[in-house]
């Protein structure tokens, strides 16, 4: 959603978040061009939107933001009227970057003031995006489990060495994982699809340590900063569907450089794969 806002926008701002308040009517009928385009789950502009990350801004600012963000997620919904398929809106909970400095506490304090803005706008569940290192991960999970049993999905950022950015590697992380539980979702974001065979390896590696019975996800970066023509969006979004059958995940979107036309493309090839 970010990079669209950052193509759309005639704003000046230092974080897409902002724009939650800066031009509401922006968000929206963003939100509103993805519904059409075919998405099932819409995620809130909240991905910097922290107590420690982006705005600097005190916890009222941070929990109305949040609040915002879900509302105007939750009011395309309702614009669009009756669809054919069900829509849900998930508040997403962008990294802290703390990067050790904080503690197991702290983090939780950085997180809860999002939760419960996010709860207020009246999300359906959590989306724990890009995580970094599995200290973070388990704050965001405490810090939902705090207060609400709504559904959690984890999505990481993942390096063709298997390590985070952080430098845990994916089975360490999916240890502690494991014995956190309390997800229903778990897969990765913002990492290129070019190497599906490495890509696979992981999931399969994700599903023997936390088993087959919770949703598995991708949404890859979709242009890293290369300009895509409608028929590259149109092979990619194939390719992506043909994928996803074959390593059987159940949500499939994009991260950086999606578009509704990407979504349009996606949401055709994934009818016509399963």
């Amino acid at each position: 959603m970010g990079t669209e806002l950052k193509h759309m926008s005639t704003i000046e701002f230092n974080y897409c978040d902002e724009l939650t308040f800066l031009d509401p009517k922006l968000v929206f009928n963003l939100h509103c061009s993805y519904l059409k385009a075919g998405a099932q789950l819409l995620r809130t502009n909240t991905f910097n939107c922290n107590s420690s990350f982006g705005t600097g801004k005190g916890s009222d600012y941070i929990f109305q933001l949040n609040k915002q963000a879900a509302l105007l997620a939750n009011d395309a919904k309702k614009a669009q009227g009756t669809l054919s398929y069900n829509t849900s809106v998930f508040g997403v909970l962008g990294p802290v970057s703390a990067q050790g400095e904080k503690s197991q506490l702290a983090l939780i304090n950085d997180y809860s003031t999002s939760v419960e803005g996010l709860l207020s706008g009246g999300v359906d569940g959590f989306i724990i995006e890009t995580v970094l290192d599995s200290l973070e991960l388990k704050a965001a999970i405490d810090a939902v489990r705090l207060v609400s049993d709504k559904p959690i999905m984890v999505s990481l950022y993942i390096q063709a060495n298997g390590c985070l950015l952080s430098g845990e590697t994916l089975t360490d992380l999916l240890l502690a994982l494991k014995a956190r539980g309390a997800i229903q979702g778990f897969g990765f974001n913002c990492i290129p699809f070019v190497d599906n065979e490495l890509l696979a390896a992981f999931y399969s590696q994700a599903k023997a340590v936390l088993g087959a019975n919770i949703v598995f996800s991708l949404h890859p970066n979709v242009s890293y900063g290369v300009e895509l023509t409608e028929s590259d969006f149109s092979v990619l979004a194939v390719d992506l569907a043909r994928f996803s059958k074959n390593n059987k995940l159940s949500l499939v979107g994009g991260c950086c450089g999606t578009n509704p036309f990407f979504i349009t493309e996606l949401s055709k090839a994934l009818t016509n794969s399963y």
